[in-house]
């Protein structure tokens, strides 16, 4: 256990990069997203499409970041549960 949550701390541990998407609902969403996009992507000019891959990425990595931030939230939501039920 103190294992685990030492690895947590330093960051070795990170469950949002670990994301389950071998649902059928996460898989038909995927496909879904990528039709979308390739019809979006293929009407845009090389500019335009620059700009695009840009705010994609740069959204993706917020994304993570705030998925990262809410796991964190969780955690010490967790360990100050526990620690009150103890108490």
């Amino acid at each position: 256990m103190h294992d685990t949550l030492q690895r947590l701390w330093i960051g070795d541990i990170t469950p949002q990069q670990d994301q389950r998407t071998d649902t059928p609902r996460c898989r038909q969403l995927i496909a879904d997203m990528n039709e979308q996009r390739a019809l979006f992507c293929a009407d845009m000019t090389p500019e335009q499409l620059q700009a695009f891959l840009k705010f994609d990425a740069l959204q993706t990595e917020l994304f993570a970041l705030l998925e990262e931030q809410a796991f964190i939230q969780g955690v010490r939501l967790g360990g100050n549960l526990t620690h009150e039920i103890l108490q």
